[in-house]
């Protein structure tokens, strides 16, 4: 996609002015950070998705792999189910293992199904949901932050810790020998 958005475009304008290396990623690419922290590029596959939600549908989800710890980071892709399916069916189940899972949720908006079979392969201790981008409207009104109910949480959540950014505030994750370690503010 070129320039989804005018952030977008100010994004690739600043890389432009500063002359900043860049890579675009895509699936199947590793990137090191550090000696033992690696990022698995997951999705998006190439080319891309043309279709009525490119945004999410073509949404970056990665892995972060820390030693024997690994977090799966889904974020709004968690709401396209055309991307939750690529990654049920072309990514090789072992790279969606991960100790935590990372996605956004929205009120109203209901998670496609297919999260729950990724989440089933994810096998994870934790997932962390952050709220999707408030609306003009309630950022008028003031509102800070949304908790999803759990009415819109439709999958079996009892094997799972589950923290909401929007009740706990900012987590800070670390990274140790017995595996992740999150702590809110």
């Amino acid at each position: 996609m070129l320039h989804p958005s005018t952030g977008y475009a100010l994004f690739r304008r600043t890389i432009s002015e500063r002359n900043l290396n860049y890579v675009q990623l895509q699936q199947g690419a590793t990137v090191a950070i550090g000696a033992q922290v690696t990022l698995q590029v997951l999705w998006p596959i190439k080319p891309l998705h043309k279709g009525s939600d490119e945004v999410r549908d073509n949404g970056l989800i990665v892995r972060l792999v820390a030693g024997n710890s690994s977090m799966l980071l889904l974020g709004e892709t968690a709401l396209s189910k055309y991307a939750l399916d690529g990654l049920l069916s072309d990514v090789d189940p072992r790279y969606l293992q991960a100790n935590v899972v990372q996605f956004t949720g929205e009120v109203g908006k209901a998670f496609p199904t297919e999260l729950s079979s990724v989440l089933q392969k994810a096998h994870p201790s934790t997932i962390v949901i952050t709220p999707g981008v408030l609306s003009a409207a309630e950022r008028k009104k003031g509102v800070a932050s949304t908790i999803l109910p759990s009415s819109q949480i439709s999958f079996d959540t009892s094997s799972w810790q589950i923290l909401q950014t929007a009740q706990l505030g900012t987590l800070e994750i670390s990274s140790s020998q017995s595996g992740w370690n999150i702590n809110a503010d």
